[in-house]
């Protein structure tokens, strides 16, 4: 899988950094943004999309993340948990901003963008869900570069 091909190109995407390790932080974040999922309604899954990601590849497998995700209840329908191999993803880490050279020292921030209008924003993880999830629907509403502004 490609990260930028398969996983952004063309979406709104919130993309948060995990580990599944983690006993504090990261099934926080993934509750609340479980609460995000459902204020979209419609709109998760087909025009906003949610990527965790994980800061662990070398423990993370497929099967790991799968549970998870299970574990915290998302909805695999429009979020995806990706791993990889470690040079990969630590790649990804270090253009999105939020490389650390330890695993339990990733950023928290969560990354909202427009892909095709290229307009991105960090937001704080504790954020009220409502506000994540209006910051995610203006993203989402942004026309893309050259299209006529909604009326």
């Amino acid at each position: 899988m490609r990260f930028y091909s398969d996983v952004l190109e063309g979406r709104t995407v919130l993309i948060n950094v995990i580990y599944t390790n983690c006993k504090d932080a990261c099934p926080l974040i993934t509750q609340q943004l479980n609460q995000v999922r459902g204020m979209l309604g419609e709109r998760f899954g087909r025009e906003i999309v949610f990527v965790s990601l994980s800061s662990d590849p070398e423990r993370d497998s497929p099967a790991a993340l799968r549970g998870f995700a299970e574990a915290q209840s998302a909805d695999l329908s429009g979020w995806t948990f990706l791993t990889g191999a470690k040079p990969n993803v630590d790649h990804i880490l270090k253009k999105l901003g939020q490389f650390s050279p330890s695993v339990e020292g990733h950023s928290t921030l969560l990354i909202a963008g427009n892909v095709p209008a290229k307009r991105w924003s960090k937001i704080r993880p504790d954020a009220p869900p409502l506000a994540i999830a209006e910051r995610l629907k203006l993203l989402a509403d942004n026309p893309r570069p050259g299209a006529p502004a909604a009326r």
